[in-house]
């Protein structure tokens, strides 16, 4: 989010330095005509706006918070990797874990859902329906869905 609000305060800055400058024109200080300077300005300042806003739209974005979480990395060689889904929520979610971990254990180091939801009653089943919060990670296969109570 700094980019755009870096770029928001140099327009900012553009606008505020022409104004201040322009003024001073009047005592012929400064080469320019203010009718020129003052416009351009306005124009660089609601250019200034437009992408430091979008720059801030794309930094804070939905898409781009779920893009970045649900991009795989490459693990070591004893890191286990899972899918894990849970209802109401959008998209699958990578969950990596130890080789001595439990599918609790797991999720939560990793825990890809909103913080206030750690803290609920939940449980994990398998592709096939059987609960297996509590079974060793590396013995569950497939995708797992997460359950809040």
């Amino acid at each position: 989010m700094s980019g755009g609000i870096v770029v928001i305060s140099s327009g900012f800055l553009i606008l505020i330095l022409t104004v201040i400058l322009s003024l001073f024109n009047r005592i012929h200080l400064l080469p320019w005509d203010p009718m020129f300077a003052i416009p351009i300005a306005l124009i660089l300042f609601m250019m200034c706006i437009s992408i430091g806003s979008a720059l801030i739209w794309f930094d804070t974005s939905w898409v781009t918070r779920l893009h970045r979480h649900q991009q795989p990395y490459e693990p070591d060689d004893d890191t286990i990797v899972r899918v894990v889904v849970a209802d109401g929520f959008k998209g699958e979610y990578f969950v990596y874990g130890e080789l001595d971990d439990t599918v609790r254990e797991a999720i939560e180091r990793d825990w890809p859902f909103r913080k206030n939801l750690k803290g609920k009653e939940w449980f994990v089943l398998d592709g096939t329906g059987v609960d297996v919060t509590e079974k060793s990670y590396i013995d569950v296969e497939g995708t797992l869905r997460v359950v809040f109570d």
